[in-house]
């Protein structure tokens, strides 16, 4: 660390350079502010170095790894010769794996430094790797694990860094064979099937589709739709011919919560929710359940049209 720079930048520094594990992704916007309040009676922009932190900070990279909420200031600061010579520097300095990634991230983003971009993808599957292994107790640990997953497995594919997509492909095989919660592997597993599909044919998502057939009844109507809907992507995806049973449980599940709903008595949840479960059944060819939510459909909107104060006046 320079023995010439200010209380207010080895406070700053103190932050970003913790151990790799001091701080998540997720506090990035709190480094940022941390920033201002360290600068609050100086003027930011007239420090380069601290400038380029905070909007390092600042903003996130998106799902296809661009840093597109940056401001017209922002990338100006970062697009500077400055602050390549900053960041080139301040890469080899810090032992934060977040601050890395990020340095690495921007580097590439920005001026296109390809040796870089592998040190961030680098960074990216040991945060991912590290979040992994303490997701099964700890659910805080998702959020930067599927950040930095995500990251570094775009990044990889879209510059063909093969010990990148590697990397990625390894984490993803131990995580669908976790025990962590299903919601987690849908929100990946999704994103993969939207962004990704090419990296399915080196990995085996099939076991999160035997866990959903084996779960049933998930809490939650939303919840249990996406997972649901997920697993016959997926299913559908690798040809398995599990689709009609996971439509056919999807509807179970709809129109338990359907009729479960006591206390609706205008159907504003009930009827739309029994005729999803129809159209599931008729998925799965399910005949005998269709024709029989369509009775409980029928009979609950006699009896709304029927009930005192049904009607409008």
């Amino acid at each position: 660390m320079d023995t010439d720079i200010s209380l207010s930048e080895r406070t700053f520094y103190a932050l970003v350079d913790q151990e790799e594990t001091a701080y998540a992704a997720t506090d990035a916007i709190d480094l940022a502010n941390e920033v201002l309040i360290l600068y609050k009676d100086e003027p930011l922009f007239d420090r380069t170095p601290m400038a380029v932190e905070f909007f390092c900070f600042m903003s996130f990279p998106d799902d296809e790894g661009h840093f597109n909420s940056l401001t017209a200031t922002g990338i100006e600061r970062l697009s500077s010769d400055t602050a390549a010579v900053y960041l080139k520097k301040r890469i080899t300095q810090s032992p934060n794996l977040y601050s890395i990634s990020r340095y690495g991230h921007i580097l590439w983003e920005f001026h296109k430094s390809f040796q870089h971009v592998k040190i961030a993808i680098e960074s990216y599957l040991q945060i991912a790797g590290h979040c992994l292994s303490k997701l099964s107790n700890d659910e805080k640990s998702f959020s930067p694990f599927k950040q930095s997953f995500q990251q570094a497995l775009i990044l990889s594919l879209n510059l063909k860094y093969e010990s990148g997509v590697s990397g990625a492909t390894s984490i993803l095989e131990k995580f669908v064979q976790t025990r962590t919660e299903l919601w987690m592997k849908e929100m990946i597993i999704d994103h993969l099937l939207s962004k990704a599909k090419k990296i399915l044919k080196a990995v085996n998502l099939l076991p999160f589709v035997e866990e959903v057939k084996g779960n049933p009844v998930l809490k939650g109507y939303f919840q249990a739709k996406e997972i649901h809907l997920c697993a016959i992507k997926v299913a559908n995806y690798y040809k398995t011919g599990d689709a009609p049973l996971l439509y056919e449980q999807l509807g179970d599940k709809i129109r338990a919560d359907a009729n479960g709903r006591k206390d609706d008595k205008t159907g504003l949840v009930v009827i739309p929710h029994l005729a999803e479960a129809m159209k599931y059944y008729r998925f799965a060819k399910a005949d005998e359940k269709f024709k029989e939510t369509a009775n409980e459909l029928a009979l609950f909107k006699k009896k709304e049209n029927h009930s005192p104060g049904s009607e409008f006046p």
